[in-house]
């Protein structure tokens, strides 16, 4: 199971840590004991990747559906990591089972919330942002990893949900009082961006 998000080989495993050992590097700046919430986690792959590439971070998995996010799948991911890097991951991982329109978590409990390639599929955008900026500490750090929208490509070829353009997202952060602070523009049409809650 582990194998297949590498394609099956070492060589392509360590090729998928760089990549995100780039991410965390130049953007996402953890640091020793924040608390990160990651919304519409799934595998789990990216987060335990962080987790080892920063000492005791605390990350918040979070997901609407338990079909997508489990316990059994946490610990296996867990330890299939530790023993292909060889290297003990400090970070600890809850599970949080929310719903389309929030988190279900305290107010005020993130440090840095992150949502990779998830934020165009909620089916409840303005509810979900009134929730992040809720549990968000103020001056905290929201993260956005998400596909853009191309006139030739509007919609996501995966789930088949339409795409944000990179104006269109950023103003609808701004309504929200989520202010850009920076932006890695990967590619045309993939972009990584830092918001910054009033």
């Amino acid at each position: 199971e582990g194998h297949m998000v590498y394609g099956g080989s070492k060589k392509s495993a360590a090729k998928y840590f760089d990549v995100h050992n780039q991410v965390h590097n130049q953007f996402y700046e953890l640091k020793k004991n924040e608390t990160v919430v990651s919304i519409g986690a799934e595998d789990c792959v990216n987060e335990i990747i962080y987790g080892l590439l920063t000492d005791s971070v605390n990350f918040i998995l979070e997901n609407i559906s338990s079909r997508y996010l489990n316990q059994s799948q946490l610990d296996f991911a867990i330890t299939y990591h530790e023993k292909l890097f060889n290297k003990k991951n400090s970070s600890t991982y809850k599970i949080q089972i929310g719903n389309e329109s929030g988190t279900l978590l305290p107010s005020s409990i993130a440090d840095k919330v992150i949502i990779e390639n998830s934020f165009h599929e909620f089916s409840e955008p303005q509810k979900m942002l009134e929730d992040i900026y809720r549990i968000l500490k103020p001056g905290g750090k929201l993260y956005l990893f998400e596909l853009l929208s191309t006139p030739k490509n509007p919609i996501h070829q995966g789930c088949r949900k339409h795409l944000y353009s990179k104006d269109d997202l950023i103003e609808v952060m701004k309504k929200n009082k989520f202010h850009l602070e920076n932006m890695l523009k990967k590619t045309e049409t993939l972009g990584l961006f830092k918001f910054v809650r009033e």
